[in-house]
């Protein structure tokens, strides 16, 4: 299980590896490939959010671009557009969100322990992901509702 720190470049050694191996075939089938098998997701729901998402954030739009062989100048808001996918970051919250569900639901008693720890903000990693996630998600309906855009949260919670 890699740590935020470490994923760029774990990240990057796996875009590279993917790029020499299936460079010749087509683009949604090579974006497939690096999706499932470069994406360092497993585990991440137990990252601390706060502190390398912003690292990884840059990496992958890169990482993209070389990979698709898109020109540099291609803005990183449109990538997830262009794969026809959602942004990195909101796939890892779903990952989070989806995790703290499952223990919320979950009758085993040393899970539902975990998840009041979690849900009380005991410090842990989960539950700053926790938070970082409500302050973006509070920020993104601020400015759905401002702009009166009813598409941008149905293009980024599918």
């Amino acid at each position: 299980m890699h740590q935020i720190p470490d994923c760029p470049s774990a990240f990057n050694g796996k875009v590279n590896m993917a790029k020499s191996h299936f460079g010749h075939i087509d683009f949604h089938s090579l974006y497939e490939i690096c999706k499932t098998y470069c994406m360092p997701v497993y585990g991440s729901q137990l990252w601390n959010y706060d502190k390398h998402i912003d690292t990884f954030n840059v990496r992958w739009p890169k990482a993209m671009n070389r990979l698709l062989d898109l020109p540099t100048t291609t803005h990183c808001n449109l990538l997830p557009n262009i794969c026809s996918d959602i942004p990195p970051n909101v796939r890892l919250y779903k990952r989070v969100i989806s995790f703290v569900v499952s223990l919320s639901k979950s009758t085993n008693v040393i899970t539902s322990i975990c998840y009041r720890l979690v849900a009380n903000d005991n410090g842990s990693s989960v539950s700053k992901t926790i938070s970082i996630l409500s302050r973006d998600v509070v920020c993104t309906l601020i400015i759905c509702i401002h702009y009166q855009q009813k598409d941008i949260p149905r293009i980024y919670l599918h």
